[in-house]
């Protein structure tokens, strides 16, 4: 919630209604939705996640998309919670 809300959600991204890049991280359940592969090559959901709010990732631009990357504490912090989620710690 510290991370997904206001660095991911905001201006029309990642909320439930338009999706950007069809990921919905604000809506109850979001650990549900790591599970499945990205729209890049097929990647884990979670790992493309990871890939993503680095530079140059594998697939598209950095997030988050035109506002300032993701502290180092942030970064750790979502690495940390997606390898809870595949690890199978989270509902």
């Amino acid at each position: 919630a510290a991370i997904f809300a206001p660095r991911c959600g905001g201006g029309g991204c990642h909320q439930s209604a338009p999706l950007g890049g069809g990921l919905d991280l604000l809506s109850a359940g979001v650990a549900t939705r790591f599970g499945g592969v990205s729209m890049c090559m097929n990647k884990p959901q979670a790992v493309f996640m990871r890939e993503k709010v680095k530079p140059s990732p594998g697939c598209g631009s950095q997030m988050p998309l035109g506002a300032e990357p993701l502290t180092p504490a942030e970064v750790t912090c979502l690495e940390s919670y997606l390898r809870r989620v595949t690890d199978g710690g989270l509902p």
